[in-house]
């Protein structure tokens, strides 16, 4: 699997009512782009940018909040009465699973299962949460400092294939100022779960003056959708987050 940037490109947006495999979305796509090195040159908490609507659309579909089960103590019975105990609550960090499902028992410790509202899921850090929707086709993924991050984007009737929508959006990074000393690792074709794709993995130096690395996997769907999972950290944690993006991507699974 390959790694993906955290701070450098937005993935594609789709617009409201688009029609089906316009030619205009890779276009849209192209132009989302500087936003996100913007994100990845901002400071730790620039993932939060996303949140143009404070993340009021989309509280129904947060998964990190923790069930909370109460439980009533027994009383013993005595001649006069007592007071009861107060009811204790047990937060319960189970992983996130669909109605009707169990746990997925394969998920590694400190990591967590993810069922996303926009049709996909994938195994996350435990302490992760889902961030918010930008433009309706991009959720953002991240931890409390939001540096390290992932960025998934949702594009139906693509009309492109994501080994020039990739093309296409490295030539907008190197002409960015924003995005300082790019240097791409890896830039192909691939095939992802039995789909054709593309990998593209890079590092750059943002406006802070931090490495950063990033890697996206994207590929198109049975259906035309286009999906791209796109991680992005500093350099210096790069290592640890190696494990994350492998883990994301082998757990990748369709729900619509």
């Amino acid at each position: 699997a390959a790694l993906y940037d955290p701070h450098t490109f937005q993935l594609g947006v789709q617009p409201a009512a688009a029609p089906a495999k316009s030619p205009r979305r890779a276009g849209i796509w192209v132009a989302t782009i500087a936003g996100a090195f913007v994100i990845g040159g901002g400071v730790a908490a620039g993932v939060l940018l996303l949140q143009d609507n404070g993340g009021k659309d989309d509280r129904a579909g947060r998964d990190d909040k923790p069930a909370v089960s109460t439980e009533q103590p027994a009383t013993s019975q005595a001649p006069t009465p007592a007071p009861s105990p107060t009811p204790s609550a047990t937060p319960d960090r189970a992983t996130d699973a669909t109605p009707g499902t169990t746990p997925d028992a394969t998920v590694p410790s400190g990591y967590r299962r993810a069922v996303d509202p926009m049709g996909f899921s994938f195994v996350i850090p435990d302490v992760w949460s889902r961030q918010g929707v930008e433009n309706g086709s991009q959720i953002t993924y991240a931890g409390s400092t939001g540096a390290e991050h992932y960025l998934i984007g949702v594009i139906p009737d693509a009309g492109y294939t994501s080994y020039d929508n990739i093309l296409n959006m490295e030539k907008h990074a190197e002409e960015d100022r924003k995005k300082q000393d790019y240097q791409r690792i890896d830039l192909r074709r691939n095939t992802f779960q039995g789909r054709p794709g593309a990998i593209w993995e890079y590092t750059y130096r943002d406006e802070g003056g931090r490495t950063m690395h990033g890697i996206d996997q994207s590929y198109v769907a049975e259906d035309g959708t286009e999906y791209t999972i796109y991680l992005v950290g500093q350099q210096d944690v790069w290592a640890d987050l190696k494990r994350t993006y492998r883990t994301g991507l082998e757990s990748w699974r369709l729900t619509n």
